[in-house]
C-alpha cells in the first residue's frame, strides 16, 4: 500500500505554531533566569541556596497539579463540551459545571496541602538538606532558614493552584495571550519585591514577591480575563462537589498516567536536587543556576516543538494518517536535534563565559563561578536527549498511548534514584548532574526504543543524519569559536561575538550540507517578515 503524500501544509501550520510557542516560552524562561541572575547578584549563595531549597516542594507541586494533571485530564474534556455546547446548551453547562468542580477541589485541596505544609515543614523538608548524606549537608542556619522560607512560600499555593485551573480554561478557550502574560507578571513582581525590600527583609523579600505576584497575575489577572473573555461562552461558578459523576472519574483516569509521562524530568532534576544538597546549601545555589541554563533549550525547544505539534498528530491518527503521523514527527524530532545539539556543544565545552556573563557579579564570587560552571557541563549532556523525550512523549500521546510513556517514566525516575543516591554517597558536587543527565539518556533511549516498536523509526535515516551532520557541525564551529577565543580581547563583548561566530559557522555548515529542516524554516520565517507579513495581510494561526 503506497504511502500517503508528504502534506507540506500540516507542515508548515506546525512550524508556524512551534514559532510562536517557542517565542512565548522563550519569554517566560528569560524572565525567570533574570530572576535567579539578580538573586544571585544580591544575595550569598548560601542564603540563594536556602531560597531555592524552599522552592523545591511548591514547584514540584504545582507542576504536577496545575501543569500536568489539570491541563492533561481537564482540558481536552472542557473542549469537548465547549463545542457541543454551541448547538447544545446542556453540554455548556456541564463544561461550566465542571470547572465549578476543578476550581472548588483544587481550592479545598490547597488549603489542605498549605495547612500540612505549614504544621510539617521541618519533616517534610528534611530529605532536601542533605543532613541524611553523610557529608554534611545543610548548616543548622540553613535548616532553619530553609524551613522558615518554606512556610512562608506554600500559602502562595492557593493562589498558583487555583489560578493553574483558570490558565487551563482560558487556554481551552483559546485565549493564550491571556495566560502568556501571568509568568511574565509573576516573575516581575519578585524581581521588583526584591529590588524594594532586599536591604531591609533579606532573602525573605523574594518570598514577598511570590506571595504578591501569585494573588494579582495567577489568580486576580486571570479570573478578571476569564470573566470578561467567557460572557459569549455563558461563564458560570458555583462550588460544587461530585467526585463520582463520570465527567470527573474520565478527567481522573486521563490525567494520571499522563502526569507522570510529562514530570519525569522534573521529578528527576529533584532527585539531583535532593543528592546535591549533600554538599551544602551554596551547592544548591550553583546546582540551581547551571539547571537554568541547561534546561532553556528542551523548555524552549522540546516544549514548543512538542505542544505545537500535539494537535496535527493527533488529527493525523484520527484521520488515519499514519504514515504522515510517522513523518511529521520525524521531521520535529530532526529539527529538535539541529536546534540543540550546538547549544548543549557550546554549554558543555565552553561553561565558563555564560555562567560569569550572567552570574559572575555582585556577591558571586570567582569560586561560585568556577563550581556553577562544572556543574552546568555536565549537565548539558543530557540537553539534547532531554528535549528529544520531552518530543516523543507527545507524539505517543498524539497516537492515544499514555502508557508507554508511564513506563519509560518510572523506568527513567528509579535509574535516576539510584543514580542520585550514588552521585550523593559516592561522587563529587558534579555528581548529581551528571546522575540527571544519564537518567535522561536512559529515558530518551527507552522511549525511542518503544517508538521504533510502532513503527516510527521505519524510515529513521534522515534522523540519524541530521544528528550526526549536526554533532560534525557543532564540533567544526566549537573549534572556529575556540580559535576566536584566542584572539586579543577577553571581555563581554569578545565572549558574545565568540558565541556569534561558532553559532553563525554552524548554521552555514548546516545550510552549507543543505539540511531540510533548516532550509525550511529559514523559508518560513522569509515569508513572515514579508512586507505583505508585516502589513496585516496575513493573521498569526
Amino acid at each position: 500500500m503506497p504511502s500517503d503524500p508528504p502534506r507540506h501544509s500540516t507542515r508548515r501550520e506546525v512550524l508556524i505554531a512551534a514559532i510562536f510557542m517557542i517565542m512565548g516560552i522563550f519569554g517566560s524562561r528569560l524572565l525567570g533566569l533574570v530572576r535567579v541572575q539578580v538573586q544571585s547578584w544580591w544575595f550569598t549563595p548560601a542564603d540563594a541556596g536556602a531560597l531555592r531549597a524552599a522552592f523545591i516542594v511548591p514547584d514540584l507541586l504545582f507542576y504536577i497539579i496545575a501543569g500536568g494533571a489539570l491541563r492533561s485530564g481537564f482540558v481536552p474534556i472542557f473542549v469537548r463540551l465547549l463545542r457541543l455546547g454551541r448547538d447544545d446548551a446542556e453540554s455548556q453547562k456541564q463544561a461550566w459545571w465542571l470547572f465549578s468542580v476543578l476550581v472548588t477541589a483544587v481550592t479545598l485541596l490547597s488549603i489542605v496541602i498549605v495547612a500540612l505544609g505549614v504544621t510539617f515543614a521541618g519533616t517534610i523538608m528534611a530529605p532536601f538538606l542533605g543532613r541524611w548524606s553523610g557529608k554534611g549537608g545543610f548548616s543548622d542556619e540553613a535548616v532553619a532558614l530553609t524551613v522558615h522560607l518554606t512556610r512562608l512560600l506554600l500559602p502562595a499555593q492557593v493562589f498558583l493552584l487555583v489560578g493553574g485551573v483558570l490558565s487551563g480554561t482560558l487556554d481551552a478557550m483559546k485565549r493564550s495571550r491571556v495566560t502568556a502574560v501571568v509568568p511574565c507578571l509573576y516573575n516581575a513582581a519578585i524581581i521588583l519585591s526584591m529590588y524594594l525590600l532586599r536591604s531591609r527583609c533579606g532573602v525573605q523579600s523574594a518570598v514577598y514577591g511570590v506571595l504578591v505576584g501569585g494573588f494579582l497575575s495567577n489568580l486576580v489577572w486571570q479570573a478578571w480575563a476569564l470573566a470578561r473573555e467567557g460572557r459569549e461562552l455563558g461563564i458560570r461558578y458555583r462550588p460544587a462537589l461530585d467526585f463520582r459523576h463520570p465527567l470527573v472519574r474520565e478527567m481522573a483516569v486521563m490525567a494520571a498516567p499522563i502526569v507522570l509521562g510529562l514530570t519525569v524530568a522534573e521529578i528527576n532534576l529533584t532527585l539531583a536536587k535532593m543528592a546535591n544538597a549533600a554538599y551544602g546549601e551554596a551547592a544548591v545555589a550553583w546546582f540551581d543556576n547551571a539547571s537554568r541554563l541547561a534546561r532553556l533549550p528542551d523548555g524552549i525547544f522540546g516544549a514548543g516543538l512538542g505542544i505545537a505539534l500535539f494537535p496535527y498528530l493527533s488529527h493525523l491518527m484520527a484521520e488515519g494518517k499514519e504514515a504522515e503521523y510517522h513523518r511529521q514527527a520525524m521531521h520535529v524530532l530532526r529539527l529538535a536535534v539541529i536546534c540543540t545539539v550546538p547549544l548543549a556543544a557550546l554549554l558543555a565545552c565552553a561553561p565558563v563565559p555564560p555562567v560569569a556573563i550572567l552570574f559572575g557579579h555582585g556577591r558571586y564570587g570567582p569560586q561560585d563561578v568556577a563550581n556553577t560552571a562544572t556543574m552546568l557541563a555536565w549537565q548539558a549532556v543530557g540537553i539534547v536527549p532531554l528535549t528529544l523525550s520531552v518530543v516523543l512523549t507527545r507524539v505517543f500521546y498524539a497516537r492515544g498511548d499514555t502508557m508507554t510513556p508511564l513506563r519509560c517514566g518510572i523506568g527513567a525516575i528509579v535509574f535516576a534514584a539510584l543514580a542520585s543516591l550514588l552521585s550523593a554517597r559516592f561522587g563529587g558536587y558534579w555528581g548529581p548532574a551528571l546522575a540527571f543527565s544519564l537518567a535522561c539518556w536512559f529515558n530518551a533511549v527507552q522511549l525511542f526504543w518503544a517508538y521504533g516498536r510502532a513503527g516510527g523509526l521505519d524510515s529513521a535515516q534522515s534522523l540519524w543524519r541530521s544528528a550526526l551532520l549536526s554533532h560534525l557541525a557543532a564540533g567544526l564551529a566549537g573549534g572556529v569559536g575556540w580559535l576566536s577565543l584566542k584572539l586579543p580581547g577577553g571581555n563581554l563583548a569578545h565572549a558574545m561575538a565568540s558565541t556569534c561566530v561558532i553559532l553563525g559557522t554552524y548554521v552555514a555548515l548546516l545550510w552549507w550540507w543543505k539540511l531540510d529542516e533548516l532550509a525550511t524554516l529559514v523559508r518560513m520565517v522569509k515569508r513572515r517578515l514579508r512586507p505583505s507579513a508585516l502589513g496585516g495581510a496575513e493573521t498569526e494561526p
